[in-house]
């Protein structure tokens, strides 16, 4: 992964909006790179930007997510008093390229929204090409699936915080496991241990629960299933023949209580004949009313008409007061509604002229309306011409305009006063302006251009200035690297036979040690049986001490051989390095030399042009910049001037003309308003007109509807005397005095029907409940000649109960003995089944077991153990790759098996002993925890392409030298895998050797801004 840009808003102390483009000069070109600033000033929030944009977590922040709340309560990410913020970076993967942002903002209501997270991929030009994920849930894996790390790995392989590699040295094995498993991403291997365990912790309790399932299963023994087939074998044909019995005596049983039921209902029939009797006794008075009833029929249908003539009379005479009463309040209500047309209308007025002095009155008003609208739209369209100017002469802000009552006055003095000022300023017209503007114009272009080039012109001699100083000092490094350099290989020339010597003596009193034994055995005055001689002066008086003295000695001489030797190759180094220092030096001076020659011919023929003298210094230069600026903004602004007269003198002839069409529209609407203030004439005439319309129409029609009602009244008066005149002779010759005595000899038809059905009825049932008596004797006759069992009905159903009772239990054992035999079978069924699983369970218990032994326990500490030794031992290989840039002395090595504590330093210069590595100081201690985080940086580069690092505080524990090796290691690693390396330091010696920085600059309020340098 390589890091494009980062771009940040309103982020802790980074206020607004920040933008760092590492694929732009000087960070394309650097590689390596400082980030440096105070405290407090956000170094780290660039660090954070990157986490929070790709995983929604920042280092600071124990928990695993940003959410809203976290903000809220704890006051992260976001600005003070600022109401939106975010963070986005872009990257690189296998060629391609993807942008991943993180913003949150406030709403209206000031309540934090939640967040954005989004992921994207890129052209080259930064323009998205297709979006991968907006789902907040999903951009965290989507990025670590491109990147190919999880956040974990990431901040151990691309952000590397020293503290936590210090305590990876110092942590006993547990504590180191531990670390390592965090800082690596690798829980996986944990799970995997507990889930080995728990799988072989699951296979044996199913096992367990199987035993237990299967000791519970009883089945019936052979003797005991043939028991119970015998018993079901006798019940069956006792079950058959006590069956065949119970349903001959059902028969005999059925056939007495069918006898007796006739008997029962025999008595019930002969009950029925009294009250037939007592009904038609009953109905002999209705019966007589309904003979009243039809002999006065004939005059019924006559006598209901005559009511209804009668009532229909008394109703129309009654609705006939009503309609001369309605006549009288219509006649009253036009009069008034004629009087209150005549006040509308200004005049007295009859019916009959009434709509005409209406049409005349509407046309009147309406031509009115039309002229008093007309003047008023008149008005308004040079009312808005007149704002408009106003609009256009405010905009040149030389002088506030507000319309008032004196706007006309107002306008006139601003004429004047504008007239005075362009008089004043000696030109006479727009051309003459514009042609000492340009010119001016002209001036102020080359007068830029000038001061750029002389700007250009200073930092290419102070950057001379600095180059030569540069070469004096390299020359002088140069020089005392050559001296030291010859005096070691001097000194190595005199050491080197020196330890020659020594090495051949000690090898010569080795070989003299190792006949030690010999030597005791030598006699005075016997023959040496190596030499021969009889003398032996060594015998005695050889001495152990002198061979240590003399591997000392050698010893002595290799260190201080192999210590030159080391400066040698380091001095040799540093004199590659310096000429190289010088070349780039060099090449600079020559370039810097080339492009101030260029600047000064260009700067000539700029003063030329300005026609100012050539030895004028810079500050001078913006002196006479400034007057022509003056000059420029005094002639703008005159034009301005010339703008505002033109719009003074259209304002004068707008505002007289508006004033004119304004009084003209105020007559015409004072006399529209003396004659009618209404907002709608014609609806105000309509509705008039209609309302006395209405009235006269409904007069009409009432004066018809009295006439009409009154015809039928004589109608149904003459219909009633005719009828009275026929009918009153007959009925007295029946014996009724009056037509209204009728009403009591009548029945409504309604009840004279229900008499008639009753009589019916009660005929009917007499009918129904003879035939009935005749069929129930037959059926009972019938009954008892079948009935051949002279044992009565109860000894009958005696008989039944018990041979029920019987046959029930002999049912209720052969169902039982089924069921025991299915129940039985299933049980077998079940035993079979738990057999079979408990084999298949076996099975996968010993692949289990043996997966338990090798990697499974409880909190998954075996496995993941086993698998950090292994990343332990790659660790420490690519850590002494480091560690032999940064220290020639020592080693990193994994603790011995007795003893697990902290990690191991091998001292190559105490003869390669090992010690703790918390007997290290701070310096030394920090050494190799970068090593250390380099190696976990190199171990995940094997998999995944890392070509940006950055690396936190920690330098400040080094010495000089130590820190211009620590430097000199970064810079290799960066050339040799072109990777981008920031380092966040307060180090002055160490951004004063990075040439190119990242600053964090304060800029009061607590907030900062971005500089790159």
């Amino acid at each position: 992964m390589k890091l494009l840009s980062i771009r940040i808003k309103n982020i802790n102390s980074l206020k607004g909006e920040h933008h760092i483009d590492f694929t732009a000069s000087p960070l394309a070109e650097a590689g390596l790179f400082a980030i440096t600033g105070p405290t407090g000033a956000g170094k780290s929030t660039l660090l954070d930007a990157i986490t929070l944009a790709l995983f929604n977590q920042i280092p600071r922040v124990a928990e695993s997510q940003i959410t809203k709340k976290v903000i809220q309560e704890q006051g992260l990410l976001l600005t003070h008093h600022t109401t939106d913020g975010y963070a986005e970076i872009d990257y690189e993967v296998k060629g391609k390229r993807y942008r991943s942002s993180w913003s949150i903002a406030y709403n209206r209501n000031n309540n934090l929204n939640e967040r954005k997270h989004e992921l994207a991929e890129i052209h080259e030009n930064g323009e998205v090409a297709n979006l991968i994920e907006d789902k907040i849930s999903h951009v965290a894996a989507a990025n670590e699936s491109i990147i190919g790390l999880n956040y974990q790995q990431f901040i151990q392989s691309m952000v590397l915080a020293q503290g936590q590699f210090a305590k990876l040295l110092q942590a006993n094995k547990a504590d180191r496991s531990k670390l390592l498993e965090e800082i690596t991403g690798a829980k996986i291997y944990r799970r995997i241990g507990q889930k080995a365990f728990q799988k072989y912790a699951f296979f044996k309790g199913e096992l367990h629960n199987l035993s237990l399932q299967k000791k519970e299963i009883k089945c019936f023994t052979q003797e005991q299933r043939k028991e119970k087939e015998q018993e079901i074998t006798l019940l069956t044909p006792q079950i058959v023949s006590l069956k065949k019995e119970l349903e001959e005596l059902q028969k005999a049983i059925n056939l007495k209580e069918q006898i007796q039921r006739a008997t029962q209902k025999m008595a019930a029939i002969h009950a029925d004949e009294q009250l037939h009797v007592r009904a038609l006794k009953a109905l002999q008075i209705e019966l007589q009313r309904l003979q009243v009833h039809e002999r006065f029929a004939p005059f019924q249908q006559g006598y209901f008409n005559w009511k209804n003539l009668e009532k229909t009379l008394a109703n129309l005479k009654k609705e006939q007061a009503l309609n001369k009463e309605k006549l009288e309040q219509l006649q009253e209500k036009r009069a008034k509604a004629l009087q209150e047309v005549g006040a509308f209308l200004q005049k007295a007025i009859s019916i009959e002229t009434v709509e005409r002095e209406l049409a005349i009155f509407q046309d009147e008003v309406r031509d009115l309306v039309q002229k008093e609208n007309a003047q008023l739209e008149t008005s308004k369209q040079h009312n808005t011409r007149i704002d408009e100017e106003v609009g256009k002469l405010n905009e040149l802000e030389l002088f506030p305009f507000e319309r008032s009552q004196n706007s006309l006055h107002d306008l006139t003095s601003l004429l004047k006063q504008t007239n005075e000022e362009i008089a004043s300023a000696g030109i006479n017209s727009l051309a003459e302006l514009k042609s000492k503007r340009d010119e001016s114009e002209r001036k102020k272009l080359k007068f830029s251009n000038l001061i750029s080039e002389k700007r250009l012109q200073e930092r290419i001699e102070n950057s001379l200035k600095s180059i030569h100083a540069s070469i004096s000092e390299v020359n002088q490094q140069q020089q005392v690297i050559t001296r030291d350099l010859k005096a070691i290989e001097e000194e190595i020339i005199t050491i080197q036979p020196q330890l020659k010597e020594a090495t051949s003596k000690l090898e010569k009193h080795r070989q003299s040690m190792s006949l030690n034994d010999y030597r005791a055995k030598l006699v005075d005055g016997e023959p040496c049986p190596l030499c021969g001689s009889e003398e032996h002066p060594l015998a005695s008086e050889f001495q152990e001490s002198l061979i240590h003295e003399l591997e000392k000695n050698h010893q002595l001489l290799k260190e201080k051989l192999d210590g030159l030797t080391t400066k040698k190759i380091k001095l040799e180094s540093d004199a590659k390095n310096v000429k190289s220092n010088l070349a780039n030096y060099q090449a600079q001076l020559q370039k810097d030399q080339n492009e101030l020659g260029e600047l000064t011919e260009k700067i000539s023929n700029l003063l030329a042009d300005l026609a100012l003298e050539k030895q004028l210094t810079l500050n001078e230069i913006l002196a006479k910049s400034n007057q022509e600026d003056a000059l420029y903004q005094k002639l703008h602004m005159l034009a301005d001037y010339f703008s505002a007269k033109a719009l003074l003198q259209d304002l004068v002839k707008l505002q007289e003309t508006y004033s004119e069409a304004r009084h003209s529209y105020m007559e015409i609407s004072e006399k529209r308003k003396s004659k009618y203030e209404g907002k709608d004439v014609v609806k105000d005439v309509a509705n008039r007109k209609e309302n006395l319309q209405k009235l006269n129409s409904s007069l009409v029609a009432l004066k018809e509807q009295i006439e009409k009602k009154q015809d039928e009244i004589t109608q149904v008066s003459v219909e009633i005397a005719q009828y009275e005149k026929a009918t009153l002779p007959k009925l007295k010759e029946a014996g009724v005095a009056t037509i209204q005595d009728l009403e009591t000899k009548f029945l409504d038809e309604e009840s004279a029907n229900e008499i008639r059905k009753k009589e019916q009825a009660v005929q009917q049932s007499y009918s129904q409940w003879k035939g009935k008596k005749e069929t129930q004797e037959h059926q009972l006759t019938e009954l008892k000649s079948q009935d051949k069992t002279p044992v009565e009905l109860t000894e009958l159903l005696k008989k039944k109960e018990t041979h029920s009772a019987d046959l029930e239990k002999k049912e209720s054992d052969l169902r039982k003995n089924h069921v025991l035999l299915e129940e039985d079978d299933k049980l077998r069924l079940r035993h079979s089944a738990l057999e079979k699983e408990e084999a298949q369970i076996n099975k996968e218990l010993e692949v289990w077991s043996v997966m338990n032994q090798l990697i499974g326990d409880s909190t998954g500490n075996k496995f993941s153990n086993f698998v950090q030794d292994l990343t332990l031992d790659q660790l420490i290989d690519f850590a002494n790759i480091r560690l032999d840039g940064l220290s020639e002395r020592y080693q990193l090595s994994k603790p011995t098996q007795e003893n697990q504590k902290s990690l191991l330093v091998v001292d190559r210069h105490l003869g390669n002993t090992e010690r703790a590595v918390t007997s290290l100081s701070g310096g030394e201690t920090f050494k190799l925890s970068l090593a250390l985080a380099l190696g976990l940086s190199d171990l995940a580069a094997q998999n995944i392409q890392i070509e940006s690092l950055f690396i936190d505080e920690g330098f400040g524990t080094l010495d000089p030298e130590s820190l211009d090796a620590a430097i000199s290691v970064l810079e290799e690693m960066q050339h040799q895998n072109n990777k981008s390396i920031g380092i966040i330091s307060h180090v002055a010696e160490l951004k004063e050797r990075i040439g190119t920085k990242i600053k964090l600059v304060p800029t009061g309020g607590g907030y900062s801004k971005i500089e790159v340098e």
